[in-house]
């Protein structure tokens, strides 16, 4: 059917250049493929991953990373550091804002959550005996979030200088 696949192929030349860009359009999923130089980039842009942000320089965030990673299901959450550059690309191709090193966030199903609400939505990830966290959601947000400012003010003074070292299989979850 032409509205599940599509071609379109768009030739520009520039200085004995050729640069090619051909959209792909498959069971409704977009993929953009991008020739130059030899290398060849494919991006998805429908990026269907659930993917924790965190600062990357921050030891009650890796901890707080280690604690998801030891209580979640293996291969349902991807992790990327603020300071990478694949969550700068991310951040300016979806089109939020740049990214605030003291905010935790979360992208799910193509919406960005950040601070609490981020949080909160992590815990339905996480094991069933951590289920009893989700009683947050009965603090309204603007409260929250103020908890939430307070403890990210302190994060260093909280757990300076804590970094675990993933293993093989933590790694493969790690998109920096």
């Amino acid at each position: 059917m032409i509205s599940k696949i599509g071609h379109f192929i768009y030739y520009l030349t520039d200085c004995q250049m050729l640069k090619s860009i051909i959209f792909l359009c498959f069971e409704q999923t977009i993929l953009l493929l991008y020739k130059t130089n030899f290398d060849t980039y494919l991006c998805s842009m429908k990026f269907n991953k659930l993917v924790v942000f965190y600062d990357g320089d921050c030891g009650f965030c890796n901890k707080s990373i280690q604690f998801i990673l030891n209580n979640s299901n293996p291969n349902e959450l991807y992790f990327s550091s603020l300071q990478s550059k694949f969550t700068l690309d991310f951040f300016a191709e979806h089109s939020f804002s740049a990214p605030n090193l003291s905010t935790f966030y979360f992208y799910q199903e193509g919406q960005l959550y950040s601070k609490s609400t981020a949080a909160l939505k992590i815990v339905r990830m996480l094991k069933w005996y951590l289920q009893f966290l989700l009683v947050g959601y009965l603090i309204p947000k603007f409260l929250r979030d103020k908890m939430y400012d307070a403890i990210a003010k302190r994060r260093n003074k909280l757990a300076p200088d804590f970094c675990a070292m993933p293993s093989q299989d933590e790694r493969k979850r790690f998109l920096n």
